[in-house]
């Protein structure tokens, strides 16, 4: 009987340091796990702060845009004026 005692008792030894094992695999993908999250977290924060910036440099060209089309505009008008400003001043006439 010593034989199967001393067998059972290599056994449990076996079994432990298996599931010992077992638990330190378990905490090692847990560990993993947390770290995904984390960087998952991470890339929506920045994905969200990329979308924000869109937005506002959409809302910036827009702007922009209707500033270059107001210059535009007054450059039109301002060469009218001098076009007719220089029509009445060619109406006068120096003695």
């Amino acid at each position: 009987m010593s034989g199967e005692v001393q067998d059972g008792a290599q056994n449990s030894v076996l079994t432990r340091d298996i599931l010992q094992d077992i638990v330190k695999a378990a905490e090692e993908v847990n560990h993993l796990s947390q770290e995904i999250a984390s960087a998952t977290n991470e890339q929506k924060m920045a994905s969200t702060q990329t979308a924000v910036s869109m937005d506002k440099i959409a809302s910036i060209t827009e702007e922009n845009n209707a500033s270059i089309h107001h210059v535009g505009t007054s450059a039109g008008e301002f060469a009218q004026t001098a076009v007719e400003l220089q029509r009445l001043v060619s109406q006068f006439r120096l003695n």
